[in-house]
């Protein structure tokens, strides 16, 4: 190797440059000639990494469909489109079933319903015996007159008239009236007159009935109370008042 190298020393400069550059003629000659053995089938799959590849010597052709870039910036809202046009109505649904009728009638008290209510008798009399009344208002009219039965605190229960002034009850086309509280007064005969235009003694017209009683004596004298009145049940009759004790009007 020594000896070699003494005698490239010894040649002369035109002959080393020329023994360069046909060196580096067959060194290039024979690495493009390597170069060009090989291709995609002796390069082992997933060998080759970034540092291999140049800076900049891709193009986005070659990434096409295998690698996607960063998501851009998000752009800005556009305008608000046009509103559309209406829609068609929809169908109308089927109408359901009528319900039954409410409690308050436009019309006569159903049958058998019952109605109640208070009343007050109060004044003061010169003496005995002077009538002293009152008015009852049904507030829905009855289909018919009513028997009606005029019950002081002393007097018993009826068939017609079960209930007290704390329950007032009525039997169907029966209008009952119960006192709770009463003082200086007695009770007629002729203790209710029907207010439908007619003079009908112990019953009750249609819409309402006047109430009496007699006083005592001289000084106040009342009677204050409840009373039920059940409209005439249409399947039967009503039930007419039982003749007081004395031999007086019905009671």
């Amino acid at each position: 190797m020594k000896k070699l190298f003494a005698r490239l020393v010894r040649q002369s400069p035109a002959m080393i440059v020329a023994l360069l550059a046909l060196f580096v003629a067959m060194g290039g000659t024979a690495i493009a000639a390597g170069s060009a053995l090989i291709t995609g089938k002796q390069i082992k799959n997933s060998s080759i990494t970034g540092a291999d590849v140049k800076n900049k010597s891709l193009t986005v052709k070659d990434f096409k469909g295998s690698v996607r870039g960063p998501r851009g910036l998000r752009g800005a809202t556009g305008a608000t489109g046009a509103t559309g046009a209406t829609g068609a109505t929809g169908a109308t649904g089927a109408k359901g079933d009528t319900g039954p009728a409410g409690p308050f009638p436009d019309g006569n008290l159903p049958a058998g319903k019952t109605i109640r209510g208070s009343y007050v008798i109060y004044n003061a009399a010169a003496g005995a015996a002077e009538y002293l009344g009152s008015t009852i208002t049904f507030g829905f009219p009855m289909s018919s007159q009513l028997n009606a039965t005029f019950k002081l605190t002393s007097d018993a229960a009826t068939p017609q008239c079960p209930g007290t002034a704390a329950n007032p009850q009525a039997t169907p086309g029966n209008l009952c009236v119960y006192e709770g509280l009463g003082s200086n007064r007695t009770k007629p005969g002729d203790y209710t007159y029907a207010t439908d235009g007619t003079i009908s003694v112990n019953k009750a017209g249609p819409n309402g009935a006047m109430l009496f009683v007699l006083s005592g004596g001289a000084g106040l004298a009342y009677s204050f109370g409840s009373w039920a009145a059940t409209a005439p049940n249409t399947a039967s009759a009503s039930v007419a008042p039982a003749a007081p004790a004395d031999g007086g009007a019905l009671d």
